[in-house]
């Protein structure tokens, strides 16, 4: 539901409030969202009167070569969690947002140490986007040189410690516009 984080960034709606305006949640799993019946049109009806879709500057006249990005290589890595519900005797894929939740910390360690041996096998720079305090905590303690940055430094924190180093952790995957003081 990123169009109800960037439309809440622009002060045109909540996330929530857009939610409930035009969507259904489809049950037990929290990211099936449906558009309502009368949402059908009139959610992109809505969409039209405050947002524009823009892939590059040269949609609206300028020069857009320095806009051409290379391409993205994604290098998945898969950690077991070892996870088993406390009413479980084996383990299972973790169905409620509250299972994901323990899966999560459950694998916190292994997935802390696989990211910092990627990053200290390797001389490129790295951008590590953390879901949890507790991930950029460790990272920072496995890898040397790595700041981070985090919604409560100040702007001025910010910006020096994430002009000048090799590795930057951001510690939260708040809006960026939050992140990094837009707002």
């Amino acid at each position: 539901m990123e169009l109800g984080n960037q439309a809440e960034f622009l002060g045109v709606m909540t996330r929530t409030e857009m939610l409930a305006t035009y969507f259904i949640h489809d049950g037990g799993d929290t990211s099936k969202w449906r558009l309502k019946g009368h949402g059908k049109t009139k959610f992109w009806e809505w969409m039209a009167t405050w947002s524009v879709c823009i892939r590059s500057p040269e949609d609206i006249g300028f020069d857009g070569s320095r806009y051409i990005l290379p391409g993205l290589d994604i290098n998945q890595h898969v950690v077991d969690a070892r996870f088993s519900p406390d009413d479980q005797l084996f383990q299972v894929i973790a169905q409620t947002l509250s299972d994901r939740r323990s899966a999560k910390r459950s694998s916190l360690d292994d997935r802390v140490q696989l990211a910092a041996d990627i990053v200290n096998s390797s001389d490129e720079t790295f951008i590590i986007w953390c879901n949890l305090n507790d991930e950029s905590t460790g990272l920072k303690k496995l890898i040397p040189d790595a700041e981070e940055v985090y919604g409560s430094l100040s702007i001025e924190e910010k910006n020096r410690e994430s002009k000048d180093l090799p590795l930057v952790i951001l510690a939260s995957l708040l809006p960026s516009h939050r992140l990094l003081g837009l707002v």
